[in-house]
């Protein structure tokens, strides 16, 4: 992350005044005043950043994906799936994967990034008490979105779910532990639990790095149509190693296939 771009993220994290930026909305038909903490950003769907922040959480996905060992086919019409739908469905995924026999076959995934609060900064129902309101109530949009996945036995409906603040939801953690645990059977067997953790680590990071990035930059740029997207060459598995050999060690008692939340 960029000095800039961090401090955006840290200030809001802590929920401190953002930098000087635009007094108003600039989404058309809106011209909402703009709050100091981000909040109606972040919520307003007339502003155009709930939509471009996705992109950047998009490419992350399909980069795990690729580095786990699959192979990704970027934004599939579902027509395209043979699910049986009409051939003028114009319904895309924002990935769909397959080669991953650890995830159940054919993985249609689909990244979303929500907010828990109202763009006048008051809570969704019940998520000022309740963990995760936010994220089912973006599980239950894209499951009636793509109810004939979720319906078939040929493909699975993965939604890769993460709130404005940081919170991932329990299937995308879940992903990363089965990704994590598929790709380190390619070390050797001594290595493997290391690896798995490696590997599971630099996942998380980059998701979360791509994540609070995207919110940052929609919040210092509210009518910029760029953001960044992060992308590279799978790192060595030596290297992961070694990079680990830096942090602490991870909690013993927790299964291996596991990843700290």
């Amino acid at each position: 992350m960029t000095p800039e771009v961090f401090r955006t993220s840290f200030l809001r994290r802590c929920r401190l005044p953002l930098p000087l930026g635009p007094r108003r909305c600039p989404g058309r038909g809106c011209r909402h005043d703009l709050d100091l903490l981000g909040d109606h950003l972040v919520s307003c769907t007339r502003a155009g950043g709930v939509q471009r922040r996705a992109k950047p959480l998009e490419r992350a996905w399909q980069r795990v994906f690729r580095e786990a060992g699959g192979r990704v086919v970027p934004q599939a019409f579902l027509r395209d799936l043979s699910l049986g739908v009409r051939a003028t469905d114009r319904r895309r995924v924002d990935l769909v994967a397959y080669g991953l026999p650890l995830m159940g076959g054919t993985i249609c995934g689909d990244a979303t990034m929500t907010s828990a609060v109202h763009g006048d900064g008051t809570p969704w129902a019940r998520a000022a008490d309740v963990d995760g309101v936010a994220l089912a109530r973006g599980r239950r949009a894209h499951q009636r979105t793509y109810r004939v996945i979720v319906e078939s036995d040929r493909a699975r409906l993965m939604v890769l779910g993460c709130e404005a603040g940081g919170r991932w939801d329990s299937e995308a953690l879940d992903a990363l532990s089965s990704l994590a645990a598929h790709k380190a059977r390619e070390a050797p067997e001594l290595l493997r639990r290391s690896a798995t953790v490696a590997w599971g680590r630099r996942w998380l990071s980059l998701l979360s790095v791509a994540a609070q990035t995207a919110v940052a930059e929609t919040l210092q740029s509210p009518g910029s149509p760029h953001l960044s997207e992060l992308d590279g060459a799978e790192p060595p598995l030596g290297d992961l190693l070694a990079l680990g050999c830096e942090q602490p060690a991870p909690d013993a008692s927790a299964p291996p296939s596991r990843l700290p939340r």
